[in-house]
């Protein structure tokens, strides 16, 4: 079936069939995704955001105000064992 078939098909549907394609592209979408990104993650292809983000939380940039003095003694006493 090629490309041009496929969107034949889903013009000619009805709405409540259409809107299970849609539903089910976003799921396996989404899926693709999650799995794409737990690869990354094994292949330590994003560790260097968690290492800026561990340095910007210990150099007290933290969006969250006043409760950053308490996320960061929780973070210390994590990470001091």
């Amino acid at each position: 079936m090629t490309i041009q078939q496929i969107e034949s098909a889903i013009l000619e549907l009805p709405p409540s069939e259409f809107r299970k394609v849609i539903d089910w592209l976003l799921d396996l979408d989404y899926q693709r995704w999650d799995e794409e990104l737990e690869s990354d993650i094994e292949a330590g292809k994003l560790d260097f955001l968690a290492q800026e983000a561990i340095e910007d939380f210990e150099n007290g940039f933290c969006k969250y105000g006043d409760r950053c003095q308490y996320l960061h003694k929780g973070f210390e006493q994590y990470r001091d064992g």
